[in-house]
């Protein structure tokens, strides 16, 4: 039976023998003619001894179990605790501590709590948890010197610590303490590869990603970081290597696949990246970037209809995602579907009101639209170049375009303003000297446009004219 149960019944039946001698006291049937207990009495007095006793054992009995589940119990998230905390990447999520916290009957007060009773060690990963980076260094210290079979652990832990309040040529010589105490752990030379790359110590950051997989072959969080690496390095050859190591060992997460496809994407293979970026969505369809590479890995071959489709899954999971916006845009471009790309690159300065080429191009389709005539439209280009080039001064194209919707407006003596800006920030732009030769022609300065035409020529630059 359960003890609880048992208690309980304890419990009601001391309250009924309680209720039943006061009863009797009442009546007074509980002492004989000669003043003493009736033998009932007395074996009713040592039922009820009987029974306190039992309650007693009882009670310390259910303590003792309940201590017992709540030392099990802390050791499981003293387990998650360390897993939580192992990572640099980011400072440790709180929210997934107390959501196993919780699983188990617990708060994080209480978490803490036991925490705060523990061994320095404890006390550090408390500190670790709570963004109190100079006393979890502090503890860790401590705890290593006290407790020499625990001091790699706590070295490592003291590397994080300094890691994350990016201290990083302190975290490195931690994790090579912790190293040399430990060489097998795995994590403390992917923690150390990390803090060197943070360092621009690259090569050194390779050789501890190569340690860290030696010693866990599927430690994939040093796979896919050494990969990245790589790719940053742009030896993306051997990053996908690592990727598809990566992939093999952990075939669901997205971030491998995203990555992956990536770098097939800067060596041009765009049919392959494209394959990388569904699988990414698959395990992860809110992957925001793997939607947006997805459609410009589409656009790139030209097929603008299937890029659509992505970048508007892509502002569907970020609405706020002005690039996205944009290339979306340019794809309706593409298409010819010129008043639809308008409406996402206003999307685009919307989220970005700085944003130089969706306003470059928003009016590049007004020049369009205008068929050289419509003056309001060709107006409305002027404003949105200038916007342009307000954000990006170097924006020669801009300049351009806003010289020649001058020239369309009859306004070739500003146009010419516009051109020479144009050259002086791209000095072989052929079209921007074809521009500013035919508004001097327009204006009879025909010796200053032949001056033009030869300081092209000199200049390399082939005109047709």
């Amino acid at each position: 039976m359960n003890l609880k149960i048992v208690a309980e019944i304890y419990l009601a039946a001391l309250v009924v023998f309680i209720i039943y001698f006061v009863g009797m006291l009442s009546q007074d049937k509980v002492f004989d003619q000669k003043g003493g207990l009736h033998k009932g009495w007395l074996v009713v007095h040592c039922v009820v001894l009987l029974l306190v006793f039992v309650g007693a054992a009882i009670k310390t009995s259910n303590k003792l179990e309940e201590n017992t589940n709540n030392t099990a119990k802390f050791d499981a998230i003293h387990k998650e605790i360390k897993d939580i905390t192992a990572s640099i990447d980011h400072p440790p999520v709180l929210s997934k501590l107390e959501n196993i916290a919780k699983e188990m009957g617990l708060s994080l007060d209480d978490v803490f709590a036991r925490l705060e009773k523990g061994l320095d060690f404890d006390k550090g990963l408390k500190a670790l948890l709570q963004g109190r980076y100079d006393d979890a260094v502090n503890l860790f210290g401590k705890h290593a010197k006290k407790n020499k079979k625990q001091a790699a652990q706590s070295y490592f832990y003291r590397g994080n610590a300094f890691a994350l309040k990016r201290d990083y040529e302190r975290a490195v010589e931690a994790y090579q303490q912790s190293a040399v105490l430990d060489p097998k752990y795995s994590y403390t030379w992917n923690n150390w590869a990390i803090s060197l790359r943070q360092l621009g110590r690259y090569n050194e950051a390779i050789e501890k990603y190569e340690e860290a997989v030696k010693h866990k072959p599927e430690n994939t969080y040093a796979l896919y970081n050494w990969a990245n690496l790589l790719a940053h390095l742009n030896r993306h050859p051997e990053a996908i290597e690592k990727f598809e190591m990566a992939s093999k060992i952990h075939p669901q997460d997205a971030d491998v696949w995203y990555n992956w496809g990536i770098s097939l994407a800067e060596l041009g293979e765009h049919k392959k990246a494209t394959e990388k970026y569904e699988q990414a969505v698959k395990f992860k369809p809110d992957h925001v970037s793997a939607w947006y590479n997805w459609g410009n890995s589409l656009a790139e071959q030209g097929n603008h209809e299937e890029a659509i489709d992505k970048y508007e899954e892509a502002v569907k999971y970020a609405p706020n995602f002005a690039s996205a916006w944009f290339n979306y845009g340019l794809s309706l471009f593409e298409l010819r579907r010129y008043e639809e790309a308008i409406q996402k690159y206003q999307k685009a300065v919307e989220y970005n009101p700085a944003h130089a080429e969706a306003l470059y191009n928003w009016g590049n389709i007004l020049m369009i639209l205008s068929n050289g005539k419509d003056k309001t439209k060709l107006m409305e280009a002027i404003e949105k170049y200038k916007m342009a080039i307000k954000y990006e001064p170097h924006h020669s194209r801009a300049w351009h375009n806003f010289g020649s919707t001058l020239a369309l407006l009859g306004n070739c003596e500003d146009a010419i303003e516009m051109y020479k800006m144009a050259l002086k920030y791209e000095p072989d732009y052929p079209s921007a000297w074809l521009g500013l030769i035919e508004c001097l022609k327009s204006l009879g300065r025909n010796k200053d446009a032949q001056k033009k035409i030869d300081d092209a020529k000199k200049k390399g630059v082939k005109l047709t004219i």
